[in-house]
């Protein structure tokens, strides 16, 4: 890279927006991977440029990078070249015209005529704007959307953590009292209940975890018990059997799941689990 390559550039932009392949004869000899510099390098090369030969260079720039066919996520690299100049663009429209009205029509002529996501904003989206005030309008309303998307998340971590706190508390309770007279007068009461009736119970515990109830009473909610149950008992059951993944309550929970789809066949259940979830 030196100052010929930057006088190619801006005479290659000059000509914006005509295809770069019908410059690239003879007469340039660029490609994406001549034009790769970092920030302290293009100051070097731009500080002394007019404003006019500044946009002619970003012009030239987006032209030579409209060569490279690599996927936009191999783009990295020479996405910063665009951001780092059309933002020393602007900044040199501010300090001469006191305004960015220069460098938007630049960016509204750029947006225009070419496919790239990266331009004039580099890493950042152009969310397929076709003008500088309609880029800066949807940038606005993703990052609207991305604050909501993150209040949202942190909502669902404390709910979380939340639900993890009570199964550690349940498993606890069920540690200390299994086995015990009170254990087993619990047990004695639940088998005079009815196999629906006694998941409704487990679904409403708030005091024990599903390992304080006998797996018989999973083995026994068959497809047709499970089928009468209320959508609401089938998440809370699905909820109290976070990580059962294998025997009697393992199975039971595919047959929660089983069910729950039928009435939901394209939906999506709350992520109790990774093995709750669509």
């Amino acid at each position: 890279m030196n100052d010929e390559v930057i006088k190619e550039l801006i005479a290659i932009g000059k000509h914006f927006p005509a295809p770069v392949q019908t410059l690239l004869g003879p007469k340039y000899s660029l490609n994406p991977s001549s034009i790769r510099l970092n920030e302290r390098m293009w100051r070097h090369y731009i500080s002394h440029l007019s404003l006019k030969d500044l946009s002619d260079l970003l012009k030239g720039v987006v032209l030579v990078l409209d060569l490279d066919r690599r996927p936009p996520y191999m783009h990295r690299l020479s996405a910063m070249h665009i951001r780092y100049l059309f933002k020393h663009l602007q900044s040199k429209d501010y300090i001469e015209n006191g305004n960015y009205e220069f460098s938007s029509h630049i960016a509204d002529q750029l947006l225009a005529n070419t496919e790239r996501c990266d331009v004039p904003l580099g890493t950042e989206s152009n969310f397929g704007a076709k003008t500088y005030e309609e880029l800066l309008k949807n940038r606005e309303a993703y990052h609207r959307w991305r604050e909501h998307v993150d209040d949202k998340f942190k909502e669902r971590i404390l709910i979380a953590d939340c639900h993890r706190k009570i199964r550690r508390e349940q498993s606890k309770n069920t540690a200390t009292y299994r086995g015990t007279s009170v254990h087993k007068k619990y047990i004695e009461e639940l088998s005079e209940l009815a196999v629906e009736e006694q998941l409704i119970k487990l679904a409403n515990d708030d005091t024990y975890s599903a390992g304080f109830y006998p797996a018989r009473m999973a083995y026994n909610a068959n497809m047709n018990v499970v089928d009468k149950l209320d959508e609401d008992i089938k998440i809370m059951l699905m909820a109290k059997l976070k990580g059962k993944t294998k025997g009697s309550w393992g199975r039971f929970k595919k047959r929660l799941f089983k069910s729950y789809q039928k009435d939901h066949p394209n939906g999506h259940l709350n992520p109790w689990d990774r093995n709750c979830v669509i």
